[in-house]
């Protein structure tokens, strides 16, 4: 291999050999494939801190107000997926609590001993449950 800095190959014309336009013509290809690996990591950072901070400021802002980015696109993605695991948690615990809602409306209504009792559910009910999911939503966020 020649001693000719990487910025000075081609720039010879007493060692353009076969030899050694082949590998000119390789490091042109990896130097080209560089360039699109970096502009595309790059590109891929930039989105994953936008999807983390969208994700962040709609569901966790209030309550991890001192959040920061990490420095690399694979810890951005392991906070994304942190936040992702979990809105899932938050979301089996609304479905949870709209279990049991469901259930105390249904003991609040009454059963009958041939079966299940038919009800009409009323606008006090309805409100009665977006008062108690708001509730719980509260008691979330200032814990």
């Amino acid at each position: 291999m020649s001693d000719v800095p990487m910025e000075k190959i081609g720039e010879y014309p007493y060692q353009k050999t076969d030899e050694y336009l082949d590998h000119v013509k390789l490091i042109n290809q990896l130097r080209e494939e560089l360039s699109t690996a970096q502009k595309e990591t790059s590109m891929c950072k930039v989105e994953s801190e936008s999807l983390a901070m969208s994700l962040y400021s709609k569901h966790y802002k209030k309550e991890a107000p001192d959040f920061g980015l990490c420095d690399t696109p694979s810890g951005v993605i392991t906070q994304i997926d942190n936040m992702v695991a979990g809105l899932s948690e938050e979301n089996e615990r609304l479905i949870a609590l709209l279990d049991q809602t469901r259930e105390d409306l249904w003991m609040r209504a009454g059963k009958d001993s041939g079966g299940f009792k038919v009800i009409n559910l009323s606008d006090f009910i309805w409100q009665d449950i977006k008062a108690t999911l708001k509730a719980a939503k509260e008691g979330e966020q200032t814990t």
